[in-house]
């Protein structure tokens, strides 16, 4: 019997599949099925550098959110004498002063240029995974020259530039341009099931 249903499918992709259909790596049929009347076309990070303050800024204060990572602000933010929960901010080069209250990890204008200068091959994934080891490297060190017997004097981590290098150096992520093609080869069928 039949079952009424509402659903939108999303489908994704940094390829371009009209190319794919005219080299016949992709069954024309599927790309009729998922070509919509409107595209989404959305640049690669590398195209946006504008974004990046508000990305970085944004995945911060996201990380914090992680009951983990929460647990570990909360140590240091007692450390520095802030009220329990207060908020994290990464502060970029030329921001003001966060709010009093608030945890704040200043990054250097040398580790804020090796995130504007890098390509980015994992996009916006990639750039969570730096800012968010970031902001727990941070913490962990704090954390522990806290237990180390460090008093903490301000509610100011600063964050270690040669951190983001690091951070950026082992990105599991290859540029484009250095990809493998894949050693699965799937040959079309006669039909959806075949």
């Amino acid at each position: 019997r039949r079952v009424s249903v509402d659903v939108k499918i999303v489908a994704a992709t940094s390829r371009s599949l009209a190319e794919a259909v005219a080299a016949g790596t992709f069954r024309a049929d599927l790309y009729m099925r998922l070509s919509p009347a409107t595209r989404v076309l959305l640049p690669p990070l590398r195209d946006r550098k504008e974004d990046l303050p508000f990305l970085a800024r944004r995945l911060a204060a996201e990380t914090q959110d992680d009951p983990e990572i929460g647990a570990l602000r909360d140590q240091v933010v007692r450390a520095a004498g802030l009220e329990a929960g207060a908020p994290l901010a990464l502060l970029l080069p030329g921001d003001s002063s966060p709010p009093a209250g608030t945890l704040s990890l200043p990054l250097p204008r040398a580790g804020w240029r090796l995130l504007e200068t890098h390509h980015w091959p994992g996009n916006l994934r990639e750039l969570s995974l730096v800012i968010r080891n970031l902001v727990t490297f941070t913490l962990v060190s704090a954390a522990d020259a806290v237990r180390g017997g460090l008093r903490l004097s301000s509610a100011r981590l600063q964050v270690d530039p040669s951190l983001v290098g690091t951070l950026l150096e082992a990105a599991p992520v290859r540029p484009r341009d250095e990809e493998t093609p894949s050693s699965i080869r799937l040959r079309p069928g006669e039909t959806l099931n075949a």
